[in-house]
C-alpha cells in the first residue's frame, strides 16, 4: 500500500514540476521594458545580471500594429546607462540569431547587457532614418533560461518516471500478495500440529 501512495505522491509531484516549468519558461520572456526607437525609457533593474534587447519587428505597441523585417539596417545605437552614475554598459552583439514569438509579439534577438549593479537604469536607442523600431529588453539570457527549463524539464521527467515505478510494484505488491513460497509459522508449543 506505501508503494500505491508513494507512486501516485511521485506522479503528481512530478507533473507539477513539468507544468511549473512550462509556465515559468513562458513566463521568463514578459518584458523589463518595451520601447519605441529613436527614444529612451527609464527601468528598474532588480538585480544584476544579463538582460537580452530584442527587435519586435511584428508586435503592436500602443495600439498600432508594426511589421518590420526581422533585419535592422545598419546604423542603431543602444546604451543602458545606470542612473545614479551615468556608468554606460555597451550591447554585446548576439552571435547568432534568436527569434522569439509570443502571443502578439514576434522578436529577433539584438544582444544583451549586463548591469552589475540593482538600481533605475535607463535604456537609449537612436536609429538611422526616420523609420521607427519597437525595441523589449527581457531578463537573463535565452540560452540561460532554455538550460534551465531542460533541467527542470529532466528533473520532472526523473520524478514522474519513479511515481510510475512505484506505482507499478505497488500493483504487483497487491496482486501477488504474500510471498508464494513462505513457510508457515510453526504453531506455538503444545499445540498439536
Amino acid at each position: 500500500m506505501i508503494f500505491l501512495i508513494a507512486g501516485v505522491l511521485g506522479l503528481v509531484a512530478g507533473t507539477g514540476v513539468l507544468i511549473y516549468s512550462v509556465l515559468s519558461f513562458i513566463g521568463s520572456f514578459k518584458p523589463v521594458a518595451v520601447m519605441e526607437s529613436p527614444g529612451a525609457v527609464q527601468i528598474q533593474i532588480d538585480e544584476p545580471g544579463i538582460y537580452t534587447l530584442w527587435h519586435d519587428h511584428d508586435t503592436t505597441h500602443n495600439g498600432v500594429t508594426l511589421s518590420h523585417e526581422p533585419g535592422l539596417p545598419q546604423g542603431f545605437d543602444y546604451v543602458l546607462a545606470r542612473d545614479s552614475d551615468q556608468v554606460r554598459f555597451q550591447l554585446t552583439p548576439s552571435r547568432a540569431r534568436t527569434t522569439l514569438s509570443t502571443p502578439g509579439r514576434n522578436s529577433v534577438g539584438v544582444g544583451t547587457f549586463q548591469p552589475d549593479r540593482a538600481g533605475s537604469h535607463t535604456l537609449r536607442i537612436a536609429g538611422p532614418g526616420a523609420q521607427s523600431r519597437v525595441f523589449s529588453l527581457t531578463a537573463g539570457s535565452f540560452l540561460g533560461r532554455f538550460a534551465s527549463f531542460g533541467l527542470w524539464i529532466v528533473l520532472g521527467a526523473i520524478v514522474v518516471l519513479a511515481g510510475l515505478l512505484l506505482l507499478v510494484l505497488g500493483i504487483v505488491f497487491m496482486v501477488v500478495g504474500p510471498k508464494a513460497g513462505a513457510h508457515p509459522q510453526p504453531p506455538p508449543p503444545g499445540v498439536p500440529e
